[in-house]
């Protein structure tokens, strides 16, 4: 890219004292506009043929005489034909004055004399600050691609649209009819002609010129014709020389010229749309639709709602409300998008336009009188001019002042620079560019090619080779990169370069050490020699802090020339820079190396903490979770997300925070020795009960240093079951051998006394008195005969016969079996039955009794009009069977007891308490399991596995 002429930056500093001198005037129009206040009489009025007609009344001053459709004759002594007359007459009064309306009654035709006070009306409404934040949006944007995009093509053009955006968006004129005013006036014209074509004519340009334009040129001068032309039309109506056409200077007509411009406004807004709507999608390159896709959305929702909401009712005459005055914001993605597409996708390739440098202290001198002498000669110009700006002049004259400040210091400072340094200037301004070129950078291939080009370029040295030193082995190189060697290199890792082959910062040689006999030790000879042949004669050691870390090595100069004391110098420090991005570079492997071990280290840590199935949390010092693994989500139904990052009593219950609490001291989450909590109640987010061990132990790091505690929960949930089950069969066992005993002890006198019992029932008839009696005592034998029977059963003393056993069918015969019974208490049963229930090895007599006392117990649970859900089923190896009703349920205190032998909850003589306990020791017999889950209030379930028959089991699992 060539570089900016003289003539390029006038024009752009140009630009910017423009856009300058614009933001003034934008400035003083907006302080006018705060201060000043329109008159108001409080009256809308319309104008029609006979005149100007009251519309409305509008103000808060009372005018009961004052009617619509009231036609206006005169206000004091001025007669009124039509608005104009009334605007011009209006703003001859000033707020607070009395002024006479003559009116004539729309009912009766007589004149009636209105007085009325002017009222003072603001100017500033509220779309007027949507239009100030608009415009300045645009201002920004166009001096930032100015800027720094000024070489870029369209860059100018841009600027330009946005500029007088700005001026179209926040010039308003107001009625004090001052020169300023009339200023501000056609500012605001001009800008609201020229924009359009100027945005047209970009869209024609950006982001490439288009095929057409090459071909018909004139088309550009074209669409500046309607600007042209509706300018002079302005001028003309401005200056009342068009009302023989029909224009006079009045209000009604300068509505209709204001219609026509918002009409060629859209017009050419909608041309620039659609230019760029085809540039979008015409366009080949992937890259240019992408960068397209943002300027045509950005456009659209700047135009469309604009029109539809703003421009659009404004042309049907609509009422404008404040909603529809906020679509002017919209106009704000127009800059935007382009701004962003700019940034964003690189639309314009340039380079910065200027770099910052330090002046010495003549350069800064001689810039600062000059700066001096231009503030005061502006500031008199100023003056000169706006006799009352005062400060403001000065602070204008310092501004433009100081876009001239930059290039002329930086001319000055190159300058001086060649004065003092000569032909070092050029290798100094070389050693900067390299400084800032490697500085940037941590791959060691690019440093070193970097390097090896900077030296090439400054020294003219075509033979240059980078080592790098090995650590804790002296003498010992080995080769990163190298250019221009005369032959292969050996076929070997390492390389020696002497001590004393090195170039040293005490006593630099104007020589290479080839031809300094003096200096070169007989063993060394082999190696010189060596290096001569590959054309290497110097070695500049890259030295940082006091330690050699490699050398640059390099041949002679242009035509076999040897280097001067002024190029060693210069690739000394060339070395110098050399050194630190080399160091930072192996710095950066290391760190980096470091960094992927830790993370290694770390997702090997996590992985083994995942994948461990107790629950570990870790808590910092402060009380925060910051560990919480995958067995913890699984345990505590809480999502680790949600955990870390908590405090330990916001996720944890206040109990089993309690009971942690204890681990630590007062007002600590730091422990320095191990506490066990054995089988502690914890339930989980879903409410599911369970039992964990829980262990808390310092987190002590590498150093030693306590870094929080560590909580693992054991989940022994399964464990205690277990143990409860083996703990009621060892207590069923017992109890068994009892009860057995005392059955066969009890059945002998039991029968004696049922015997002689029903041979005196035998020998009395029904009319004895002690018949009733005896009757009394042959019921109670049978009763204790069952008991007795029950207790036999319990202990399991009878053989019992297993065969194969359908569960389905089963079922279905004890609920046939207790049908009246659920029918006379009106309890529905509902049967889920699987059909592919295999059968079971057992006795069908023993779990016909089990099943008929879990829905006897459920009949005395379930109220009336309740359900029993009975559901059979099959997996993993099990037939499985649930009872589950919805009666009142069994408090968990209770639940604790219902295997035991003899315990019952029913009223005495309704049940013996064996019912549960002898199902339990049938499940037990045939190696089945049985569990119990209740909650009171919400029913009960029963659930029954039984080990199904082998061959049955197969062939179901292969279905």
């Amino acid at each position: 890219m060539s570089h900016p002429t003289l003539t390029d930056k006038l024009k752009v500093y140009g630009l910017l004292l423009v856009g300058l001198g614009f933001l003034t005037a934008g400035i003083f129009n907006i302080r006018d506009r705060i201060s000043w206040n329109d008159p108001s009489d409080g009256i809308a009025w319309i104008e029609r043929d006979e005149g100007v007609v009251v519309l409305t009344v509008t103000g808060e001053q009372p005018l009961p005489d004052v009617q619509p459709g009231d036609t206006l004759l005169r206000i004091n002594q001025h007669e009124i034909l039509n608005m104009g007359d009334y605007t011009d007459v209006l703003f001859l009064l000033n707020p607070g004055e009395t002024a006479h309306y003559f009116l004539k009654d729309r009912s009766t035709g007589d004149v009636k004399e209105i007085r009325l006070t002017i009222q003072p009306k603001p100017v500033l409404a509220m779309k007027d600050f949507f239009r100030i934040i608009v415009a300045f949006v645009y201002l920004c944007v166009g001096v930032l691609i100015l800027v720094k995009y000024w070489r870029s093509r369209g860059s100018i053009h841009f600027y330009l649209v946005c500029l007088f955006s700005f001026s179209l968006y926040l010039f308003s004129y107001i009625n004090r009819l001052q020169p300023f005013d009339y200023l501000v006036y056609w500012i605001s014209v001009v800008s609201t002609l020229l924009l359009p074509p100027l945005f047209l004519h970009f869209s024609m340009n950006f982001p490439t010129r288009k095929s057409w334009l090459r071909t018909h040129s004139p088309v550009i001068l074209f669409i500046y014709l309607p600007f042209v032309f509706l300018l002079g039309l302005q001028i003309f109506w401005f200056a009342g020389r068009l009302a023989w056409i029909g224009l006079p200077r009045t209000l009604s007509a300068r509505i209709t010229l204001d219609i026509v411009h918002l009409i060629y406004f859209s017009l050419f807004f909608l041309g620039g749309l659609t230019l760029l709507f085809i540039s979008r999608y015409s366009s080949e390159s992937t890259e240019l639709r992408q960068q397209m896709k943002w300027i045509v959305i950005g456009t659209t929702l700047s135009l469309v709602p604009f029109f539809f909401f703003y421009v659009l009712p404004f042309l049907l005459n609509l009422d404008i409300n404040p909603l529809m005055q906020a679509s002017i914001l919209c106009l704000i993605f127009l800059p935007i998008s382009f701004a962003y597409a700019i940034v964003k996708y690189r639309l314009m390739d340039v380079d910065i336009l200027f770099k910052r440098g330090a002046a010495y202290f003549i350069a800064s001198a001689a810039v600062l009188g000059i700066y001096f002498l231009l503030i005061g000669l502006s500031g008199v110009i100023l003056q000169f001019f706006f006799p009352e700006s005062n400060t403001f002049a000065i602070a204008i004259s310092a501004l433009v002042v100081a876009f001239l400040f930059a290039p002329i210091r930086r001319r000055v400072q190159q300058e001086i620079d060649r004065f003092f340094y000569k032909d070092e200037y050029k290798y100094r301004q070389s050693l900067i560019e390299f400084g800032h070129t490697i500085s940037t950078e941590s791959s060691m291939e690019t440093i070193t090619s970097a390097i090896i080009e900077r030296v090439n370029k400054s020294l003219k040295v075509e033979t240059v080779a980078i080592f790098l030193r090995y650590p804790q082995e002296p003498e010992q190189y080995d080769l990163l990169a190298y250019r221009g060697l005369r032959r292969p290199l050996p076929p070997r890792q390492r390389f020696t370069i002497p001590d004393a082959f090195l170039i040293t910062g005490v006593n630099v040689p104007t020589l290479p050490f080839t031809i300094i006999e003096e200096e070169t030790r007989p063993e060394n000879l082999a190696l010189r020699d060596e290096y001569a042949r590959l054309s290497l004669f110097y070695f500049q050691p890259m030295a940082h802090r006091n330690e050699t870390i490699g050398v640059i090595a390099l041949g002679k100069g242009p035509q076999e020339t040897f280097l001067s004391s002024e190029d060693l110098e210069l690739l000394s420090m060339i070395a110098g820079y050399a050194a630190i991005a080399l160091e930072n570079s192996r710095l950066y492997s290391t760190l980096q190396a470091k960094a992927h071990e830790l993370e290694a280290l770390k997702a090997y840590n996590e992985n083994i903490v995942e994948g461990i199935n107790v629950g570990v949390v870790v808590v910092s010092n402060d009380g925060i979770i910051t560990t919480w693994n995958q067995a913890m989500v699984q345990l505590y139904y809480l999502p680790g997300r949600q955990a870390i990052g908590r405090r330990l009593e916001e996720v944890f219950a206040p109990d089993l925070s309690a009971t942690i609490r204890n681990a630590f001291p007062a007002d600590s989450y730091t422990t320095s020795d191990t506490a066990n909590f054995y089988k502690l109640f914890l339930e989980n987010r879903r409410g599911d009960k369970r039992f964990v061990n829980l262990t808390v132990s310092p987190f002590v790091r590498e150093t030693g240093q306590v870094a929080g505690t560590l909580l693992v929960f054991d989940d022994i949930t399964a464990r205690v079951q277990l143990e409860t089950q083996l703990l009621q069969a060892e207590k069923l066992s017992s109890l068994g051998l009892i009860a057995a005993g005392v059955a066969h002890e009890v059945n002998t006198p039991l029968t004696g006394i049922s015997s002689f019992t029903q041979m005196l029932i035998d020998e009395t008839g029904q009319n004895h008195p002690h018949h009733t009696m005896l009757k009394k005592i042959e019921s109670q034998c049978f009763r204790a005969s069952e008991i007795v029977q029950n207790l036999l059963n319990f202990a399991r003393v009878q053989t019992t016969e297993f065969g194969s056993v359908s569960l389905n069918e089963l079922l279905q015969e004890s609920v046939a079996l207790l049908e009246h019974q659920f029918t006379k208490k009106t309890i529905a049963i509902r049967m889920d039955l699987a059909p592919d229930l295999p059968p079971v090895r057992g006795n069908e007599g023993q779990l016909m009794q089990v099943f008929v006392n879990i829905l006897l117990n459920a009949r005395d649970a379930v109220p009336p009009g309740g359900h029993i859900d009975i559901r059979s089923r099959f997996g993993d190896g099990f037939a499985v069977i649930q009872f589950e009703d919805n009666g009142k349920g069994i408090p968990p205190e209770i639940r604790q007891k219902i295997y035991d032998p003899f315990f019952t909850t029913k009223e005495v003589g309704q049940g013996t308490g064996l019912g549960l306990s002898v199902s339990y020791g049938i499940i037990q017999e045939h190696a089945g399991r049985i569990f119990v889950e209740s909650e009171p209030g919400q029913g009960t379930r029963f659930t029954i596995k039984l080990p199904a028959a082998e061959p049955a089991a197969k062939e179901a699992s292969s279905s």
